[in-house]
């Protein structure tokens, strides 16, 4: 599909961008993948680049059934041909210059709001008496899964298998937790991400105190933002001084704790500063054009601070009430931010709606 075709679809705002396979494959496939059950096609494209292991036996068998459909799928956030052109059209060179891989083809993109993580917390609540143990002896090991629970995507499918039409039982908790999933693949929950030979980004953030949450990530940058905002009491530090690290005095603490390392933070600072418009542009005004020129305003306030899911409490201590807030709190948000960037798309485009 070409831009112009995706921005006069009838559902655009929707389309799931799991489904852009390569020129091409089965037609059948793709129609059964599209039609599948919400839930079913979620635990499908999860399976891609893996194998289930016994002891789960309906896992492995749900994954033998659908292998076809598992082996024709892309990670869409850096796969998808349709979203390599919109990345081109949305953020320009500059910035894309940082989120290749010594300029081979694909522009690095990850999926911001992640169902896994706070789906595997949800069901060791929910599931918790009937499936496993938390226990760690082995004498306590819940004969269904043989092991105690361990929040893997395993785990996970064997649960939703083994309940399946009961899977999610309250109907309010299941239709929300569908409808996140029906937009998770959707244009608002993708974004280019800095990426090189040498350094990475999206795997140390996604460890670095964050639980791979997109606030939690934007809240640590804000943070090394309000540390080196200041050079001195009256004067806002500008491109150009944090380029020159200000003879070694930049604070880059908080990007270490994200970023693990000084390769992969120095990488970071590079793509923050190709948000700012001249080297003279200070800090806090580029931060400001970092929310902006990524489409982040949901996630932050109208003074441009973070605005944390479930207060930035951590996943291990979510409850039920904590995950569905989090479910509806991010498909918002994806929706939200799918249509200020297909607005932008049609201005770029020169498409009248």
């Amino acid at each position: 599909m070409e831009i112009i075709e995706f921005l006069k679809s009838k559902n655009k705002e929707e389309y799931d961008f799991s489904e852009d396979w390569k020129i091409g494959c089965d037609d059948k496939l793709l129609h059964k993948y599209k039609n599948m059950d919400l839930f079913f096609k979620y635990f499908v494209m999860k399976w891609q680049m893996r194998k289930p292991e016994q002891p789960y036996e309906k896992t492995m068998e749900f994954y033998s059934l659908n292998k076809e459909i598992i082996d024709l799928l892309i990670d869409p956030d850096s796969e998808s041909c349709l979203l390599q052109r919109i990345y081109e059209k949305l953020w320009g060179s500059n910035v894309l210059k940082y989120c290749t891989d010594n300029g081979k083809v694909n522009i690095h993109g990850d999926t911001m709001n992640t169902i896994q993580t706070t789906l595997s917390r949800y069901i060791r609540l929910v599931y918790a008496n009937e499936f496993y143990s938390d226990k760690r002896d082995s004498r306590f090991f819940n004969h269904k899964l043989d092991k105690p629970y361990d929040g893997s995507l395993m785990q996970c499918t064997e649960i939703f298998l083994l309940t399946k039409e009961g899977f999610i039982c309250n109907e309010n908790e299941r239709n929300i937790l569908k409808k996140f999933i029906k937009y998770n693949h959707t244009l608002g929950n993708f974004i280019p991400i800095p990426y090189c030979e040498q350094c990475r980004f999206n795997v140390p953030r996604s460890k670095g105190g964050t639980d791979d949450f997109w606030d939690l990530t934007l809240f640590k940058i804000y943070e090394w933002v309000i540390q080196n905002k200041l050079i001195s009491k009256n004067k806002l530090i500008s491109k150009k001084e944090v380029v020159n690290n200000l003879n070694g005095k930049l604070n880059n603490d908080k990007l270490k704790e994200l970023l693990q390392n000084a390769d992969n933070v120095n990488l970071f600072i590079a793509w923050f500063l190709s948000f700012a418009d001249n080297d003279n542009e200070n800090i806090n005004e580029i931060w400001k054009k970092f929310i902006q020129k990524n489409y982040l305003e949901d996630y932050v306030n109208n003074n441009y601070e973070v605005v944390l899911y479930n207060n930035g409490i951590r996943i291990n201590e979510y409850t039920v009430d904590n995950c569905i807030k989090y479910f509806e709190q991010a498909t918002e948000k994806i929706i939200n931010r799918t249509m200020r960037m297909i607005c932008k798309l049609n201005d770029v485009c020169n498409i009248k709606i």
